[in-house]
């Protein structure tokens, strides 16, 4: 018989900004995996935790496999890209900071790359009080669609179920490293109460030749905390304002795969539809304003800026400082997508 291919190394990342006591609850699930080769990187946004928590995180750091970066810019796919910069793995896992799950979390996502075609994993999850839908239910929703007019669809919440995927949530996604850096990472122009970041990976990394794939074992609830994250900028306006702008910017994005008539129709029609129930007359031309930003960042800005200012003026801090590691196994430089 041929040889069992080694486990690959998997880098479970972490962003967070203005987390509670969730965040290290958070990390004491994901140490409590039973995988043998993983490491944890937290991606901390955050000027200052409260002392307590502060104690909680210092402490992980007894563990060889946990490992906190401080950012000095907060961006979620700007943490998303600085994380997976400093990882060692060939599998870059994604979770929230605000979640709960299994110790078969990150084997469940590591053992889907051994079909080299899968260059994405799409994770199960739901909501506190939310269910599984079993394979017992007839005409279950699929999971992961995306319409024509940049309307993603979840349907997470599979169980005992694979299909292949257009996107996965950005709460517990995972990708083959050599495919997530031939596309450039993250794209760091998706801002604010931060939407579609996740969908445009996903859209890209298929586009270059690879599957994206749904786990329905690799399963978490997330807890879906009222503070911190993105959830910071909470209110309901500026929510709808950031979603048209990250819209108007994943269909730029990805044109090929869209309608942009639609897309844009979608955006008008519930800006002005949200607007006569809330009595808010100027709503359309507040949408219209959130288009223009988004063709503005598409035209003029760079996927990459905030990564090429960071490692200019901010370079991204290791805490402790000085720390000696184990050196672990790391992806090929450049592996190219599979024939279809």
């Amino acid at each position: 018989m041929p040889p069992t291919p080694p486990e690959p190394f998997a880098s479970v990342i972490v962003p967070t900004y203005n987390r509670g006591d969730v965040l290290a609850d958070t990390v004491d699930y994901l140490l409590a995996n039973t995988y043998a080769a993983f490491e944890v990187i937290v991606v901390d946004q955050t000027r200052a935790h409260a002392p307590a928590l502060e104690a909680r995180l210092a402490a992980f750091e007894a563990d060889p496999r946990f490992r906190r970066l401080r950012l000095p810019i907060a961006n979620l796919p700007l943490a998303r890209n600085a994380g997976r910069r400093a990882a060692r793995g060939e599998v870059i896992v994604y979770c929230d900071d605000d979640v709960s799950l299994g110790p078969g979390f990150v084997a469940a996502h590591a053992r889907r790359y051994a079909d080299a075609t899968v260059g994405a994993v799409a994770g199960r999850f739901s909501e506190p009080g939310g269910r599984y839908y079993g394979p017992d239910l007839p005409e279950r929703p699929r999971p992961g669609i995306i319409h024509p007019d940049a309307s993603p669809e979840t349907h997470f919440d599979q169980e005992g179920s694979e299909w292949d995927v257009a996107w996965g949530q950005g709460c517990n996604m995972s990708f083959r490293r050599s495919a997530l850096e031939a596309v450039g990472g993250f794209d760091e122009r998706f801002t604010k109460f931060v939407r579609y970041e996740e969908v445009d990976t996903f859209v890209r990394v298929r586009a270059a030749g690879w599957r994206a794939v749904f786990a329905s074992d690799a399963t978490l609830v997330h807890l879906v905390e009222p503070s911190g994250g993105s959830r910071e900028e909470a209110r309901e306006v500026a929510r709808l304002m950031s979603t048209y702008r990250n819209k108007t910017l994943f269909y730029l994005n990805n044109p090929a795969d869209l309608s942009g008539l639609r897309v844009a129709r979608t955006i008008l029609y519930n800006a002005y539809s949200y607007g006569r129930i809330v009595g808010h007359p100027t709503m359309v031309l507040r949408a219209l304003a959130s288009m223009a930003s988004g063709a503005v960042a598409y035209t003029f800005g760079a996927p990459d800026a905030l990564s090429r200012k960071l490692a200019a003026q901010d370079p991204v801090e290791e805490l402790p400082a000085a720390r000696p590691r184990a050196e672990a196994p790391r992806a090929p430089a450049a592996e190219s997508a599979p024939a279809r």
